[in-house]
């Protein structure tokens, strides 16, 4: 009778021993995946906080730009540099580099008499102009 109790008791034993393996290993194997998953959750958020940031950063460049875009003045100085043109009173200036050693576009850049009389009608064509081709522009990038 004793040697039944023993082998009762020690088949529980074990029977609870395989039940607590059993879920302990259920329960490692679970906080591996969430583990597995926190870590790539955790590199998703690093990316996504890293593409906002360079957007954020190129938000701020286009506002910079379209401030500086909104002043007549600056638009059209924009578009004389761009196409090489002056106005009475301004020197340009090109700059370019030796022919072995780059192949890059010359560099334009002008000076100009500021008290020059600013409402000339050349400069409200040039406006007018620089509005024009950057709507142009704005219709086929889609902003």
């Amino acid at each position: 009778m004793r040697h039944e109790h023993l082998d009762t008791r020690s088949a529980r034993s074990v029977l609870v021993a395989v039940i607590v393996g059993g879920l302990s290993l259920i329960f490692i194997v679970q906080l591996y995946k969430d583990y597995t998953n926190y870590r790539l959750l955790k590199q998703e958020v690093e990316s996504l906080t890293k593409k906002h940031n360079q957007i954020q950063a190129e938000i701020n460049q286009l506002k910079i730009l379209e401030m500086e875009g909104q002043n007549e003045e600056s638009l059209e100085k924009q578009a004389r540099l761009m196409f090489g043109f002056k106005k009475a009173g301004e020197e340009v200036v090109m700059v370019v580099p030796p022919q072995n050693e780059s192949q890059e576009v010359p560099v334009i850049s002008t000076t100009y008499n500021t008290s020059s009389n600013t409402n000339h009608p050349v400069k409200h064509w040039w406006s007018n102009l620089i509005k024009t081709f950057n709507n142009f522009i704005v219709s086929l990038i889609g902003f």
